[in-house]
């Protein structure tokens, strides 16, 4: 989890998202989406695609860091803006 519970929240939505988002994300978690990280074309393992099945990094996460891989996500963490769906088209 991102964020501080000890702050008194200033934007209800934000703090919302911030409860549901992880470490290694590319943006804000999406609560109401309906779409998990694990069917997304960004949700990767880039060192070995058979080593982890539920908990792999995001490549979008990684693009906007400038090649810096992030922690790992678990597969029903709930979806960022910049889901795709996997196999799908996106920008």
């Amino acid at each position: 989890m991102i964020g501080n519970t000890h702050l008194t929240p200033s934007d209800p939505e934000l703090e919302a998202k911030t409860r549901i988002t992880v470490p290694g994300m590319a943006h804000w978690a999406e609560s109401d989406s309906g779409q998990t990280c694990g069917g997304c074309e960004h949700w990767h393992n880039a060192v070995d695609e058979k080593e982890n099945k539920v908990a792999r990094r995001c490549l979008k996460y990684t693009a906007l860091m400038g090649g810096v891989f992030g922690p790992r996500i678990p597969c029903d963490t709930k979806a960022c803006k910049y889901f795709a769906p996997e196999g799908g088209r996106h920008d």
